[in-house]
């Protein structure tokens, strides 16, 4: 039975986040603070959706968004959206 290199995958597993996670910072631009001010402004809800990591992103910026406003912001995961047809 082949042995398990743990120590590099968990490295390989750094190193893609790490990559991953500069590039999202190479990303953002002038146009990011517009969209976090058009967002703060809303008085009505917002609604974010997202399938699997993009679901829990989600959900973080819910929750960041209610503690910044007071007002209701939801997460509906999509699979939830497909199974009610909408």
């Amino acid at each position: 039975m082949k042995k398990i290199d743990l120590n590099k995958i968990s490295k390989d597993v750094l190193d893609n986040y790490t990559s991953s996670v500069s590039y999202v910072e190479e990303c953002i631009d002038e146009n990011f603070e517009v969209i976090i001010d058009y967002i703060s402004k809303i008085k009505g809800r917002v609604i974010i959706t997202g399938i699997g990591k993009s679901a829990i992103i989600g959900m973080k910026i819910t929750q960041l968004l209610v503690i910044d406003d007071g007002n209701y912001k939801g997460m509906i995961h999509m699979h939830e959206l497909l199974k009610a047809g909408l």
